[in-house]
C-alpha cells in the first residue's frame, strides 16, 4: 500500500510505545502533520531508510511526544516541505536529535520549532537554510539545557518576528548573529530573556 496523507495518523494513542517505519512506503506522503501528536507513551520509531520526497508538511508531527529521548531522522527528505510549525513542541525528554541533513530551503515558518525541548543540549542546525521563514515566533523557546547552537547558514532577510526567540535557553553560551538581517523584524520583545550564560 501507498499512502498520501499520515495526518493524525497515531494521534493520541498514549499507550504506543514503539514504532518500525523501516519497511514503510512514504514516497507519495505529503503530509505527516500531527502524526505521532501526543503519543506521550511513545519511546522509540525507527525510521530506516524512509523515502520521503514527496513530503511537504511537517506540523505538530512529534508535538508532546514527551518520553521520546533520540529521534533520527536523517533518512528524511525535506526538500518539499514548506511548514515546520511546532513540529517538536513539548518533545521534553528529547537529549539527542538529529536532523543535520534536512534542506530547509522551501520551509516558510518556524514557529516555535524547538519550544519545550528542556533536555536537548545541542542542535546541528548548520545545514539549515532560512531564507523563505518569515516567523521565527519561540523557536527555542523553553530549550534549558541547550548550549550549543550553530545558525550560521541562517538568512533572516525575510523573517518578521523573532519575538521570545531564545527566551529562557539559560545555558545558551554563545551566539554567532553575524548573518543575521534583521531589517523586515517588526518584535523581538524578550528575545534573549534570562540567556542567563550567554557571553
Amino acid at each position: 500500500l501507498s499512502f498520501t496523507d499520515c495526518n493524525k495518523m497515531f494521534y493520541g494513542l498514549v499507550n504506543i510505545i514503539e514504532i518500525d517505519f523501516s519497511s514503510f512506503d512514504a514516497s507519495l506522503v505529503t503530509d505527516m502533520s500531527d502524526m505521532f501528536h501526543g503519543c506521550s507513551g511513545l519511546t522509540s520509531i525507527d525510521f530506516g531508510n524512509i523515502n520521503t520526497e514527496s513530503l511537504t508538511t511537517l506540523n505538530f508531527t512529534f508535538y508532546g511526544c514527551s518520553n521520546l529521548v533520540s529521534l533520527d531522522l536523517t533518512s528524511f527528505d525535506t526538500s518539499k516541505v514548506t511548514q515546520l510549525f511546532q513540529t517538536f513542541y513539548d518533545c521534553n525528554s528529547l537529549i539527542s536529535l538529529d536532523i543535520s541533513t534536512w534542506v530547509t530551503s522551501s520551509v516558510n515558518t518556524m514557529f516555535q520549532t524547538f519550544f519545550g525541548c528542556f533536555k536537548i543540549k545541542s542542535l546541528d542546525l548548520s545545514n539549515f537554510d532560512t531564507r523563505e521563514v518569515t516567523s521565527m515566533f519561540q523557536m527555542f523557546l523553553n530549550c534549558f539545557e541547550l548550549e550549543f547552537l550553530d545558525l550560521s547558514s541562517f538568512n533572516t532577510e525575510k523573517v518578521e518576528n523573532m519575538l521570545k526567540m531564545f527566551f529562557c535557553c539559560h545555558k545558551l553560551k554563545s551566539l554567532d548573529l553575524s548573518n543575521f538581517h534583521t531589517s523586515s523584524v517588526t518584535s523581538m520583545t524578550q528575545m534573549f530573556f534570562e540567556c542567563w550564560d550567554l557571553e
